[in-house]
Order: C-alpha cells, then sequence, then structure tokens
C-alpha cells in the first residue's frame, strides 16, 4: 500500500454514505456536500462514491429521499398508529422532532434545493406529506378554514425551523417552550 493513501476500514453501503453525508449536511452545511469533500471527509475513494451513486445528481436525489424517509416517515407512521385525541398527537410529534433533532437537516436540505431546482419536486412532496399530516390533526381539533391552513402553515414551518433557532437553548428551556407553544397551537 502506498503510503499516501488512506486505509479504508470497511466498505461503506449505500445506506452508510446516505447516513454519514446528512449528518454531515445537517452539520456542517451543504458546501460539504460535494463528491471531493464528502470522499476525504468518509476516508473512501471516489470509487465507493460512484459503486452506489450514478453522478451528484442521483446522489442528491437518494440524499433527499432518504431524509424524507429517515425524518418524516417514521413520525407520521409512530403518530398515526396512536390512538389518543389529536390534541396528544400533535404533542407526540413535537417532542418526536425535538427528541432526535429531526428539523436539524431541513434547512440544509432546502440550501441543496436553492442550488440544484431539479431537487424541488422531492422535497415538495415532503412538504406535502407533513402539511396533509398535520392539517388532518388540527382539523380534528375542531379547526376550519383559514385558521386550520394558518395553522397548519405555521406549525410545519416554525418546526422544519426550529433547530437553527434553538442552538444555545437548554434542554429544559427547550422542553418549557414546547409545553408553551403546544398549548397556542391547540388553543381555540
Amino acid at each position: 500500500m502506498k503510503s499516501g493513501r488512506k486505509k479504508q476500514q470497511r466498505r461503506l453501503t449505500r445506506d452508510d454514505w446516505l447516513a454519514r453525508s446528512l449528518d454531515i449536511l445537517g452539520a456542517e452545511g451543504e458546501s460539504k456536500i460535494r463528491v471531493d469533500a464528502l470522499v476525504r471527509k468518509l476516508g473512501v475513494t471516489k470509487g465507493s462514491f460512484y459503486w452506489h451513486f450514478a453522478n451528484r445528481d442521483d446522489f442528491l436525489v437518494q440524499l433527499i429521499e432518504y431524509w424524507a424517509e429517515k425524518t418524516t416517515q417514521p413520525v407520521v407512521q409512530r403518530i398515526g398508529k396512536l390512538g389518543t385525541p389529536a390534541t396528544e398527537r400533535l404533542l407526540a410529534v413535537m417532542e418526536d422532532i425535538e427528541a432526535a433533532s429531526l428539523s436539524r437537516y431541513d434547512l440544509p436540505i432546502r440550501a441543496l434545493v436553492t442550488h440544484d431546482p431539479h431537487l424541488r419536486p422531492v422535497v415538495r412532496k415532503v412538504d406535502v406529506r407533513r402539511f396533509n399530516f398535520c392539517r388532518s390533526l388540527f382539523k380534528e381539533m375542531g379547526f376550519r378554514g383559514d385558521e386550520l391552513t394558518m395553522r397548519t402553515k405555521l406549525f410545519t414551518v416554525y418546526h422544519c425551523l426550529e433547530q437553527g433557532h434553538l442552538v444555545h437553548t437548554s434542554a429544559a428551556e427547550r422542553k418549557r417552550l414546547l409545553k408553551t407553544r403546544h398549548a397556542f397551537f391547540i388553543r381555540k
């Protein structure tokens, strides 16, 4: 082995690539989601990348689909199975987002989309899924018309951006704010 080459500990699977890339995106931003930067960061060769992805565009589409699968699907499925009132399910959505820091990926994903417009339909599909799910909860609570629409939009937008705004907030304060926000959203 040449001294200038990095030794790969184990082969990365497609899911390894996507999980690690999503974490890099969430922590360091969209500028780090370039093939050369990822290869260096992950200590692998470009061949590893091209084994799993046809090109950067293919990788980005798969990364966004992976983001949707890991941040939206589990919450919708888990909350959808609860047999509790809509107000409690809304609180559970908020707690799931907070507990797993799911919103940390939303701003960087949306930054990617501004530079790669062909990715917008994938993100739009996630947004529609989130909106419709939250809207169903608010509708079940008895909200209608413009109030239903505005409440749903405010809820979904806030929870996509929350992580970036509460960075230097203690866990206790975030929990207090979560309860306050929940009371605000369910108030008639």
